[in-house]
Parts: structure tokens; sequence; C-alpha cells
């Protein structure tokens, strides 16, 4: 069904809700509506619970409501659909019941004001851009449940400063956690195989991290700009690392690569200008130039292994 706007969407969602209800409930709805006559004022609605007859939140239901503050799903729910909250700005408060086993694409997406979200141990999926531009977003626990993440989760998060990331994951896709700016620690868990492009670009107030033996590539862009790392550690796990994969990590001043890496792509290490010792094999001697772009190498301890 295709709706020419936001209000005829709303209105559309009511009459569903009203056809599928007990009396008790319509009443709420009633309630919890003003008694509305026109798609405005649906639209303008700022507290919404939702009747245990709703299965599913499906496309774009709620999307642009921005005076939506507050909503309750009733544990019949069991998937969020795409773009289900979209710019809905003023949303601060949400209950995720423990039926919900699905968030898709987009489903929160510039929910400027959302502070803290309870994942609940039923849902396995997140899709791509879930909290995208979540910006008042500070703390989230993902559950074990959680198989699978998708692109840009967590992009421009820039409040968030805590994530515990569930030894369920194999993958930390590209742009996960992208412009967290006060992402200060997380804890990559061993489950974790792949770090994909721009997965911690510009979190600029990271300081260190160990990255697992489970892990086999570090893809490109991954550390860009993370310009407060000051302590890394790559296993010997690793067997290739990206280009511009530590552009401008001005705050290393050492780092080491283990015998395990077969390729590193050109300026990894670009502008990480305070290095003062390097380890690498041998067989990158030829190429330390391009790998180390913009760093004065003839002042660098380097140790070839």
């Amino acid at each position: 069904m295709e709706f020419e706007n936001e209000f005829e969407m709303e209105f559309e969602i009511i009459n569903y809700l009203k056809n599928n209800s007990t009396k008790e409930e319509n009443n709420l709805i009633d309630l919890i509506f003003k008694e509305a006559k026109t798609k405005e004022e649906i639209g303008n609605s700022k507290y919404i619970i939702i009747p245990n007859s709703v299965t599913s939140i499906e496309y774009n239901a709620f999307g642009n409501c921005s005076s939506l503050t507050s909503i309750i799903l009733p544990n019949s729910v069991t998937s969020i659909g795409v773009y289900t909250f979209l710019n809905c700005s003023n949303l601060t408060s949400i209950t995720i019941p423990n039926s919900v086993t699905s968030i898709r694409d987009y489903a929160f997406r510039n929910c400027s004001s959302l502070k803290s979200i309870t994942i609940p141990d039923s849902v396995k999926f997140l899709g791509n851009h879930v909290f995208y531009n979540c910006n008042s977003l500070s703390s989230l626990t993902i559950p074990n449940s959680v198989t699978s993440i998708g692109s840009h989760v967590f992009y421009n998060c820039n409040s968030l400063s805590s994530i515990t990331i569930p030894n369920s994951l194999t993958t930390i896709g590209k742009y996960t956690f992208w412009n967290c700016k006060n992402l200060t620690s997380i804890t990559i868990p061993n489950s974790v195989t792949s770090i994909e492009y721009c997965s911690f670009e510009n979190c600029n107030s990271l300081t260190s991290l160990t990255i697992p033996n489970s892990v086999t590539s570090i893809g490109n862009h991954v550390f860009y700009n993370c310009n407060s790392l000051s302590l890394i550690t790559i296993p010997n796990s690793v067997i290739s690392i990206g280009s511009y994969t530590f552009w401008n990590c001005i705050s290393l001043t050492s780092i080491t690569i283990p015998n395990s890496i077969k390729s590193i792509d050109a300026y990894a290490f670009w502008n990480c200008i305070n290095l003062t010792s390097i380890t690498i094999p041998r067989k990158f001697k030829l190429h330390i130039n391009n790998i180390f772009r913009g760093v004065e190498l003839s002042k660098v301890k380097i140790i070839y292994i």
C-alpha cells in the first residue's frame, strides 16, 4: 500500500489497530490519540501503546512522527520493520519486548533524542543503519542472542561512550562505529574474524584496543583518524591490513606487525607522525616508505623480523 504522506499512513495505522482490537483496547487507542478525527492530529501524538493484537510493526509505520516521545510495544510483536521509527527526533523512550527477534534496516535512524535502549535476549538480527545518527545514545549492550549486525549500525552515535559486543558476532561490519567520537573503550570478542571498512573511523576518544587472536583481516580505513589511539595489539592471526587503516593515528608511538601478515596495503600507517619504534617482517622492507607514508622513518627505530 502506498501513502501520499505520513498523515495518511498514520491514519491507516489507527484504523488497523482499531479493527483488530477489543472494545477496551479501542477505548485506550481513542484516549491515546485524543479521539483524533484528522490525520494531522494523529501525526502530533506524543505517546503510543500498541495493542496485543499487533505482531509486526511494518515499513515506515511511525516514520517522521517528530512529536512522538514514548512508545510501548506489546509481547505479541516479533519484528520491528524497515524505517519504523525513522526521524522520530523526539523519541526518548521505547520498550522492546522479549518477543522481538529482529530489528530491521533504518529502524531508529535519526532518533536523535534516544539516550538508551535495551535490546532483549530474543533479538537475533540488527539490520543496516539501525541506530544511524542516534547522537544522544550513550550506552548499549548487545545481547549474546544477536548473531548478525549490518553496516552503519552505530554510524555517528557520537555520544556513545561504551558498548558491549557479544561473543556471538563474527564480523564488525563497515562503518559500524563511524564517528563515535566519545567511544573510549571497546572489547572485541574472540568470535570476531573480520573488522571491515571504516568500522572505527573518527573514533577520536578511543585510546587502546586489543584485537583478538580470532581476527584474520583488518580492512581499509578501520582506525582512520583515531588520533587518540596510543596502543594497539595486532595478533599473529591477522594476515592482511588494508589501506589507510591507521591513517593519522598520531598518538601511536610504537607498532609491532606480526610475521603472520601476508599483505599490507599502501598508506596503512600514513601520517602516524609520532611513531618512534616499528617492528615489521623483513619482507616488507622494500615497501616500508609507502606503508608509513608521512612518517620520518630516519628518526624511527625499525626492527626487521
